[in-house]
């Protein structure tokens, strides 16, 4: 009877276990039977996936498309103009005394039309040899003329275009085709009144660059700039050709003072008794102010052609920093002496600015007047030199 019982409860547990799970075991409740999950078909998950694409494509195009309030930015100044270059006689019309001193200077007389007034060279018939080529210098019909040997080694007649500088000598430009102005080489000694070769010991040919027809003598890459007031080279590189233009044919004010379109405006609006409000950096409409007391730019003024560099910039306006237009040489051997001081044409600037006088605020016009380009005499009309010079010095 025991047996049986045992054996009776094994069959009612390999029963229970065989069956459902145990949930409600005990409990008078019938368990649920388990059911497979069913496959979801592929185009319900295609729809799923382009649905949200849609929806976060659609999220974006909000975004990008919503009104922004724009941003609180500092406040700009307006633009300003630079100022436009003007005839030199408004200028001097209205600057009599300053006026009267520059017409005398080297500055006024750099480069000029020829004239009886500006040819300083003996054009009568006057020759001059130089490595077996005999030169003359004549006039016709009015015309300075020089016979000389041109680009193709025959002798021919040319006309001086310009007279160039006045002292210790003057040389004269000779144009030829494709804008060129050439300087001859042969030039007029004004202090010994005679004719001189510029380079006594070569015997250049035509061809060469040396000969005054060469590239190194093309006076609108080598020397117009200094001696003329905005000047602009215009050179193309593919025709080998230039159109050189400059404001006016010497020094003028606005050399050094900066383009005075801005000043007659100032002068002509203080005279109706309503004065032109200055932009940034001006004084009365100049953009250069040669009585601030800065040495330093003033010396910048100058060193624009007293100085020996190079090009940066196709149009350098006085008054901007020197070295954003030009690249002054250093201080190297064949061009200064060892102490520092010039050897070869320097032009003034390098060794200035190793002196003790710039070192101490002294300017250029404090000891040459602007005007005149003379140095001051003590006693003078003015103030005596030394009271010109700053409180440091």
């Amino acid at each position: 009877m025991a047996d049986r019982k045992k054996s009776g409860n094994r069959q009612h547990r390999q029963k229970d276990v065989a069956g459902s799970p145990a949930v409600g075991h005990g409990s008078g409740t019938s368990p649920e039977p388990a059911t497979a999950p069913s496959a979801r078909p592929a185009g319900y998950v295609i729809w799923v996936t382009l649905a949200v694409l849609l929806g976060l494509a659609a999220a974006i195009a909000w975004w990008v498309a919503r009104p922004v309030a724009p941003a609180a930015s500092p406040e700009v100044p307006a633009a300003t103009s630079r100022a436009a270059y003007v005839d030199n006689r408004q200028c001097l019309d209205c600057h009599q005394e300053q006026a009267g001193q520059w017409q005398q200077s080297h500055h006024s007389r750099a480069m000029a039309a020829p004239t009886a007034e500006s040819v300083l060279g003996n054009f009568d018939n006057a020759e001059f040899r130089h490595r077996g080529i005999a030169s003359r210098f004549y006039k016709r019909d009015g015309k300075f003329m020089v016979r000389t040997d041109g680009p193709d080694g025959k002798l021919a007649d040319y006309e001086v275009a310009y007279a160039f500088g006045v002292s210790p000598l003057q040389q004269y430009l000779i144009a030829l085709p494709g804008g060129r102005l050439q300087a001859l080489q042969i030039a007029w000694d004004v202090e010994q009144q005679r004719w001189f070769h510029l380079l006594p010991k070569e015997s250049a040919r035509p061809g060469d660059v040396l000969h005054w027809t060469g590239r190194y003598q093309t006076a609108n890459t080598m020397c117009i700039a200094c001696h003329t007031t905005a000047y602009e080279k215009r050179y193309d590189a593919t025709s080998g050709q230039f159109d050189s233009r400059w404001k006016e044919p010497n020094v003028s004010c606005q050399s050094c003072h900066g383009p005075g379109g801005h000043h007659v405006q100032w002068a002509d609006s203080f005279k109706a008794g309503k004065v032109r409000p200055d932009q940034a950096g001006e004084n009365r409409g100049l953009s250069v102010s040669l009585k601030a007391g800065d040495a330093g730019k003033q010396v910048d003024v100058c060193a624009g052609c007293h100085s020996r560099r190079s090009d940066l910039s196709a149009l350098a306006v006085p008054g901007e920093p020197l070295l954003d237009h030009y690249l002054p040489v250093l201080l190297s051997e064949g061009l200064y002496h060892a102490d520092g001081q010039q050897l070869d044409e320097v032009y003034v600037d390098g060794s200035y600015r190793q002196s003790k006088m710039y070192q101490k605020g002294v300017a250029c016009s404090n000891c040459h007047n602007p005007h005149t380009c003379l140095l001051y005499t003590s006693p003078s009309p003015r103030d005596g030199l030394l009271s010109r010079m700053p409180s440091s010095a």
